[in-house]
């Protein structure tokens, strides 16, 4: 019995310190909240309040000329420059020399994902 009176003792002291502890920091919640309340009034006191009456005319935009960008021309390179250079930088990401790579067809892919899909489902 002296054991089951201590164990609600030890509870009850428990749950008062929680109360008391939430009882704090609620308090200091609300002060802090006052605190700014406080502060933005302050500051909307010392703003001087726009007068409403006295309506700036309106501003036209300025339309700027439109600005084409020029496309350069160039020449197009030679396919055996090309290849060489496709070779050497397939070379260089397998690690291996460019002797033992054969480039039999070189065409411009514009939609990576499209063409991706399609060459792994196509059989070389």
């Amino acid at each position: 019995m002296l054991l089951l009176q201590f164990n609600a003792d030890i509870l009850g002291k428990g749950l008062l310190y929680t109360i008391i502890g939430f009882s704090i920091v609620l308090f200091i919640l609300i002060l802090i909240t006052c605190v700014l309340y406080i502060f933005s009034a302050v500051v909307n006191m010392s703003v001087p309040k726009k007068n409403n009456e006295q309506k700036p005319a309106p501003v036209e935009p300025e339309i700027e000329p439109e600005i084409k960008p020029e496309i350069l021309q160039t020449e197009p390179q030679d396919d055996e420059e090309l290849i060489a250079v496709i070779t050497a930088a397939v070379a260089a990401s397998l690690n291996t020399s460019s002797d033992k790579l054969i480039v039999r067809s070189i065409r411009k892919v514009n939609n990576w994902k499209r063409e991706s899909i399609r060459q792994k489902n196509s059989v070389f």
